[in-house]
């Protein structure tokens, strides 16, 4: 198998690579990004095993088709918004690659259903959204949807720990997640809310950890639906495990939304300050959580029934890509086209790569 790992040089692409070093069964590794000074230092700490560090500007077609031909599988780490990533996507479903992203922009999946990018042709699958959440989210709501005859509603909620996410990558997703508008499934209909409203209390077994959670970004409420068709209402909330930085946090991603372009940089080094010197989660936290709640009528009762996830957000999204990878490339069973994590994986397919993160589960009534 011949694979590119596209952002490299950063925190999620130099823990992808070096799963992938491990993982075994991979004739060609090349490693991209446009950040010549941590192409050096990949070509200095890997080059001697064997991969190939080149550069790649993302929005030039020219560049990131010559790297893509090289290879069988992408897995992006890029980062940015989803529809930044739409055309290489797009490409690499049409080359008949397997594309895997960790982006969390629900744009993808707006684009996709108004371009109709033949889902179920021939070509490539893209895997967009694979990751903490969404992808974990999305899968634990596939497993949990399947045991209710009738499903009424799923909640999905989660906690940063801050400590991991003070990085370029990190703090662009957590402005994006927070900022702008974002969809929501409410009363059997798509809605969309403003990003960081809708403040409520989540509590996060085993050690029940509080956070303050609201309305974030996240495809959820666009494919999950698709999936139950009965389901009424899909929401998605997050939160910080340092509650005293979320208000900096939701003011610089409504700043961020409102006033982009130029003043992009200004913003992401105003949130790296803030989160700068971050502690630990306050009172019993355990850093980041996951948690999905879904209600409806199972065996002729009504019940509500939750599973979640403790562990590192980091570690658990490059232990998704990777574990992503060696199913879809060992099985070629997935549908073609650009695909949600719900819609080409099981929660099953990636468990043991979750579990060797250092990721737990929990189940509660």
């Amino acid at each position: 198998m011949r694979v590119a790992v596209f952002g490299a040089a950063g925190r999620l692409g130099r823990r992808v690579l070096s799963l992938l070093i491990r993982l075994g069964g991979i004739d060609y590794l090349l490693a991209a990004d446009n950040d010549t000074r941590g192409l050096s230092d990949l070509q200095a700490s890997l080059g001697h095993l064997g991969v190939i560090v080149r550069y790649l500007e993302a929005g030039e077609r020219r560049s990131y088709a010559e790297r893509m031909s090289a290879c069988d599988a992408v897995v992006s780490c890029l980062g940015g918004k989803g529809t930044d990533e739409f055309p290489l996507a797009v490409e690499a479903v049409e080359r008949g690659c397997l594309y895997l992203s960790s982006s969390a922009d629900p744009d993808v999946f707006r684009r996709r259903k108004s371009e109709c990018c033949f889902q179920g042709g021939k070509g490539g699958t893209a895997v967009m959204g694979v990751g903490w959440s969404p992808g974990l989210s999305g899968l634990l709501s596939a497993r949990l949807g399947a045991r209710f005859r009738r499903l009424d509603s799923l909640d999905i909620r989660w906690c940063a720990d801050v400590r991991e996410m003070n990085s370029p990558g990190g703090l662009e997703e957590l402005l994006l997640a927070f900022g702008g508008r974002c969809p929501s499934f409410l009363e059997g209909n798509p809605r969309m809310v403003r990003a960081g409203s809708w403040e409520e209390w989540a509590c996060f077994p085993p050690r029940s950890a509080v956070c303050g959670v609201t309305h974030v970004r996240s495809p959820e409420p666009l494919t999950l639906p698709l999936l139950f068709p009965e389901v009424l209402r899909v929401q998605v909330k997050g939160g910080l495990a340092q509650p005293r930085l979320q208000l900096p946090l939701h003011t610089l991603s409504w700043a961020c939304s409102q006033h982009g372009g130029a003043y992009r940089d200004l913003f992401m080094h105003a949130a790296g300050l803030a989160l700068r010197g971050a502690g630990p989660p306050e009172g019993n936290g355990t850093g980041s959580a996951l948690m999905v709640e879904a209600a409806g009528v199972s065996e002729g009762k009504r019940k509500k029934i939750a599973l979640g996830a403790t562990g590192s957000r980091l570690e658990a999204t490059a232990a998704v890509l990777v574990g992503a990878l060696a199913r879809l490339s060992a099985s070629g069973g997935a549908s073609t086209g650009i695909l949600a994590p719900e819609e080409a994986l099981r929660l099953a397919d990636i468990l043991p790569s979750l579990r060797s993160s250092g990721v737990r589960f929990w189940a509660g009534p």
